[in-house]
């Protein structure tokens, strides 16, 4: 007997005289949400998609799976938009990122990408480990709302037919990886993006003489009270903001600079550290629009 049928058997029956179940449906609500549980655990297993799953319709064709087509009645019955897509909603998010997050760090999430006939270039530099975490996500997300549509609601996925569902979904994701991709890309080259500053020469500000360090040093204690006030949100500390800026200053690139502020009671991301760089230019910039520097 399937998920939705044995739980049919449950269901009040109508008519005249009867006693309302006031006390059956929690027990059988709790019973449902455990067998639900065990069906899940069949068709997402813990660990790594098997070599063989990842692609529909890839490779021999493979005998129908029961807990699959099981999991596909009790989301028809469902609506879609139950107790059961929301479990199988956290279910896939987990899955999903912890497969595609291990495809973007070894590449071959480009490899294939291009299979699915949406090829990306792999960026260079190469996404650093919080960048990844950030794409896995994003990646996922993009790839549990196309599968819904399309597999679900749309009745693209068939277990019928010998497609898995960890196979129809990790495909759903590698669809959406092109453009999750690009959107951190230009995540990316904003963080990077120089704030144009007229007559400010940064090179000339980078070489290590103690006059520059100096005016660094009298408009960070302004800066870090009062323009760059958001360095906050960041989770940069205003300690943490002077010595990045006086790096900056001293002519060390972004890398070199979260490489030398890190330690082991405290982790700062490229992310934070072009943030600082970025929120400090905007400050140069304002300065010299005041007419209170001159370069």
């Amino acid at each position: 007997m399937t998920f939705e049928k044995d739980h049919a058997l449950e269901r009040a029956p109508r008519g005249r005289g009867l006693p309302p179940l006031r006390q059956v449906a929690p027990v059988a609500e709790t019973r449902r949400r455990a067998e639900l549980e065990e069906l899940l655990d069949l068709v997402l297993p813990d660990g790594p998609a098997p070599a063989d799953e990842l692609w529909m319709g890839q490779g021999p064709a493979r005998r129908m799976s029961v807990p699959d087509l099981e999991l596909q009645c009790a989301l028809e019955a469902d609506g879609f938009d139950g107790l059961v897509w929301s479990e199988l909603e956290n279910r896939l998010a987990g899955y999903g990122v912890g497969v595609i997050g291990a495809w973007i760090s070894t590449g071959e999430i480009y490899r294939r990408a291009t299979e699915k006939g949406r090829p990306v270039r792999p960026p260079r530099p190469e996404f650093a480990r919080d960048e990844q975490i950030e794409l896995a996500y994003e990646t996922v997300g993009a790839g549990v709302r196309l599968f819904q549509e399309r597999a679900l609601q749309d009745d693209g996925w068939r277990p019928d037919r010998g497609a898995r569902l960890s196979t129809y979904f990790l495909g759903s994701c590698v669809l959406c990886f092109a453009n999750s991709c690009r959107k951190q890309l230009s995540t990316r080259r904003r963080a990077e993006r120089d704030v144009f500053v007229s007559g400010f020469d940064w090179h000339e500000a980078s070489v290590p003489s103690a006059e520059r360090v100096a005016l660094a040093k009298m408009d960070i204690d302004v800066a870090l009270t009062g323009k760059l006030g958001k360095l906050g949100k960041l989770g940069v500390p205003p300690d943490v903001a002077r010595v990045v800026l006086n790096y900056l200053v001293l002519g060390y690139d972004v890398p070199a600079i979260v490489e030398l502020i890190n330690s082991e009671t405290a982790t700062y991301t490229l992310k934070a550290v072009r943030g600082v760089r970025a929120a400090y230019r905007s400050y140069i910039k304002e300065l010299q629009r005041e007419g209170d520097l001159h370069a």
